[in-house]
């Protein structure tokens, strides 16, 4: 029996990250891919004025759909390339929704999808929606991060706990504590003796 995967993509790098790992994964020759985009209706959207003219809300919703049915063909085409028989769809909707009722209606063994993304001027793939497809899926759930993303989080969660080294002549960073280390604690008190804190782009002397 072949396996069923849905794969819903927007065009954020988690997505894209998520149609690699698809591709990449050890799954049987004759699996089938549902690829899904979902548009979220005119009202979610932060600059969406109820106000405007009703054909500039038209070629919106026009724009984002054909905007969407661009992304699923690309997305295909690289499936298809790798082996997949794909099928394509675009719905409109609320993402946690449609992604649930496209899974019951392919049979899907397997959800995959991006943690985060953002589609155009619109938010998509948000975490709530990944969690919230993890909790309320009768399948298994993969959710994909983009690894360029993870180590722009890592970094600023570094810098953002760390600090430089409270003797002026250091260049060592401390993520606790004034000084890197004790000897940097001692050379504030006694300033003619050489920094000897052992980090290996410690700079710092007194003289």
């Amino acid at each position: 029996m072949a396996m069923r995967i849905l794969l819903a993509v927007d065009d954020s790098p988690s997505s894209r990250a998520a149609t690699t790992a698809v591709i990449n994964q050890n799954v049987p020759a004759n699996t089938k891919v549902t690829v899904l985009h979902v548009v979220d209706p005119l009202y979610h959207m932060s600059m969406y004025d109820s106000s405007g003219p009703a054909s500039a809300i038209e070629k919106i919703h026009q724009e984002r759909l054909a905007h969407g049915e661009a992304m699923v063909k690309r997305t295909a085409a690289l499936l298809q390339t790798a082996g997949f028989e794909v099928t394509t769809s675009v719905e409109e909707g609320d993402p946690r929704k449609m992604i649930l009722k496209a899974a019951a209606d392919c049979s899907a063994d397997l959800i995959v999808l991006g943690s985060h993304g953002r589609s155009g001027i619109d938010r998509f793939l948000l975490g709530s929606v990944s969690q919230a497809i993890a909790h309320y899926a009768s399948c298994s759930v993969e959710i994909i991060r983009d690894s360029s993303a993870i180590e722009s989080e890592k970094e600023n969660s570094r810098s953002a706990n760390s600090e430089k080294c409270g003797h002026p002549n250091c260049t060592c960073t401390t993520k606790s504590g004034k000084y890197c280390s004790a000897q940097c604690e001692a050379m504030s008190q006694i300033p003619d003796i050489d920094c000897r804190c052992g980090h290996p782009d410690c700079t710092g002397r007194a003289h």
